[in-house]
């Protein structure tokens, strides 16, 4: 999510303190290519991961490049 210029935090919401301690790991993860690739596989960049109605206000851009 840091990757994409339009996110500038995200929140994490653990019930419990194991699943805090399991997302610490991702703080350190490197985005690769092949990750891009995968994300493109299944949500093509510039498009909603759901369909409906996007706000022109706040248009949709590829999370890298």
């Amino acid at each position: 999510m840091l990757a994409n210029s339009a996110v500038s935090s995200i929140i994490a919401g653990p019930r419990t303190l194991a699943q805090w301690q399991s997302y610490l790991p991702a703080i350190d993860y490197t985005w690769t290519d092949e990750d891009e690739a995968l994300v493109d596989s299944l949500v093509p960049r510039g498009h909603p991961s759901t369909p409906g109605y996007t706000d022109p206000a706040y248009p949709l851009r590829p999370r890298r490049g």
